[in-house]
């Protein structure tokens, strides 16, 4: 567990997410993609009893980390990063983040990604990869700001309302 303060003078929080969280993970997941701006899925294509699962698995293998980022107890972010489940990936690892929309500017995703980065050298994985939405201007500054790079652009990828979203592939070398 480590402790922050943010932008706005508050108190964060950042912890390993327990089985206890799953309800409140899928929740804040829920209302990010409800924005249909940030997130591949309308809905998260799992319960929480699924989530559960994966927690308690992620927790006992060690092959994920899963934080939830808290300020005055209340969840407002989380992050996940899961280890190449094959032997020729397991030295990489996928990073993702959510973030509520009151809460994004604050610091938040700075506090999870310092998290992730270290508990991947701890891990002593070599990459961490991710993909971000185009026009997710503040996770790709964001992500750069931590030392990521663009590695490929799959153009027109994804088609929203507002029309086509390139998806942007970046990675950070560890070693």
């Amino acid at each position: 567990m480590a402790g922050y303060r943010l932008k706005n003078g508050k108190q964060l929080i950042v912890r390993r997410a327990s089985v206890g969280d799953a309800e409140v993970i899928v929740d804040t997941v829920n209302q990010v993609a409800s924005e249909e701006a940030y997130l591949l899925w309308d809905k998260t294509p799992y319960n929480v009893e699924v989530e559960r699962k994966y927690i308690a698995k992620a927790n006992e293998t060690g092959n994920a980390l899963i934080l939830v980022a808290e300020v005055d107890g209340r969840v407002m972010g989380v992050g996940e990063l899961k280890i190449g489940e094959f032997r020729k990936n397991r030295h990489t690892a996928e990073l993702g983040i959510t973030l509520l929309k009151e809460f994004r500017r604050l610091g938040v995703g700075s506090a999870l990604m310092e998290e992730m980065i270290r508990w991947a050298k701890e891990k002593q994985l070599e990459k961490i990869c991710l993909s971000v939405f185009s026009t997710n201007e503040g996770a790709i500054a964001l992500y750069r700001k931590f030392g990521f790079e663009v590695e490929a652009v799959r153009k027109k990828q994804f088609k929203t309302e507002k029309g086509y979203v390139n998806e942007i592939l970046m990675a950070k070398f560890l070693v």
